[in-house]
């Protein structure tokens, strides 16, 4: 399942249609934090559903809901769960992009 990407780097929301009252929203509030949040299609903020679970796939554990919210760091990698279906995963590679500077080469052994 190959998805979309969210980014720590701007501002934008990425919204999920859950059903047909109610959507699913992850927001950046600062470079490392994103919230993830529920509305109806009014954009009303509403309580998590129930049913809703966000599962911290790194340290194995479900996150518990602050104000009505998950907050979710950049560092880790989570899946959200409705009634036991996966509604979305957020991974995070866990990769570093090598750029060699002018004159080095990557050494194969």
């Amino acid at each position: 399942m190959l998805g979309d990407t969210f980014s720590y780097t701007d501002f934008n929301t990425y919204t999920v249609r859950i059903d047909n009252n109610t959507k699913v929203k992850i927001y950046r509030t600062t470079m490392d934090v994103a919230i993830v949040y529920f509305t109806d299609n009014n954009n009303n903020k509403i309580h998590i559903p129930n049913g809703m679970v966000m599962h911290n796939n790194v340290e194995k554990y479900n996150l518990p809901s602050r104000d009505g919210k998950y907050y979710v760091a950049r560092t880790s990698s989570y899946t959200l769960f409705y009634n036991n279906k996966v509604v979305f995963h957020l991974e995070n590679p866990r990769i570093q992009i090598v750029k060699l500077g002018v004159g080095y080469e990557q050494c194969k052994e």
